[in-house]
């Protein structure tokens, strides 16, 4: 018997959060990506503090849910099946998420906060989402393989966080992600706190200073 692998496209209903003190017109955008087994809540919660005064906040739920053992619904962004097509989807799912809070009348600054697996979503968007963002910030975890021999954005800040301690995100790839974006022309910062993987008050109060609260 034969077996062979087709690939369907269907439309899948993806879910953000968003907080605006002006639906209407806010003075920018963080646009935040959840790391592995986490819900777009928890991301909406580490962006409210850091947002400049006027910005809106908009939380993007990996389109993947499944559930945690106490019963809470978390999500997973992509696995290594079917990789490409999978990285196609969500590039096209952030892309009309941005689109929906920009609005049609003005363009207001859109930066992308991405923790974990979603700092690499938060990479991708930044490559391959038009009209471009103006920032990212990427809070442990690496620059995805297939970027790594591109020209990084042209016009877009980049800020690559570690914690000090981090044994997900390790300091070699770090150093590595940091000479791979530097070689390929990218506006870059970088910021190493005190800390393991999980996002903390020291990284939050870092994140507040350099988005300019």
């Amino acid at each position: 018997m034969k077996i062979s692998t087709h690939h369907i496209a269907t439309t899948v209903h993806g879910r953000c959060l968003i907080a605006s003190p002006d639906w209407a017109a806010p003075t920018g955008w963080l646009v935040g990506f959840h790391g592995y087994a986490e819900s777009a809540q928890e991301q909406l919660e580490r962006l409210l503090p850091i947002a400049p005064d006027g910005w809106g906040c908009c939380s993007v739920q990996a389109l993947h849910p499944f559930y945690r053992k106490d019963g809470s619904i978390v999500a997973s962004w992509m696995t290594k099946l079917d990789r490409e097509l999978a990285i196609e989807d969500n590039v096209n799912y952030i892309r009309q998420s941005i689109e929906a809070i920009r609005g049609s009348t003005h363009e207001p600054p859109v930066w992308l906060v991405g923790f974990s697996q979603g700092a690499a979503m938060a990479f991708r968007a930044a490559f391959f989402v038009q009209p471009k963002v103006d920032g990212v910030i990427a809070v442990g975890g690496e620059l995805p393989p297939e970027l790594r021999s591109l020209p990084a954005p042209a016009g877009v800040q980049l800020l690559l966080c570690r914690g000090s301690d981090d044994p997900h995100y390790t300091q070699a790839q770090w150093d590595a992600d940091i000479a791979i974006l530097r070689s390929n022309g990218a506006m870059l910062d970088t910021l190493e706190y005190r800390g393991e993987h999980p996002w903390n008050d020291i990284l939050q109060e870092k994140l507040r200073c350099y988005l300019g609260q």
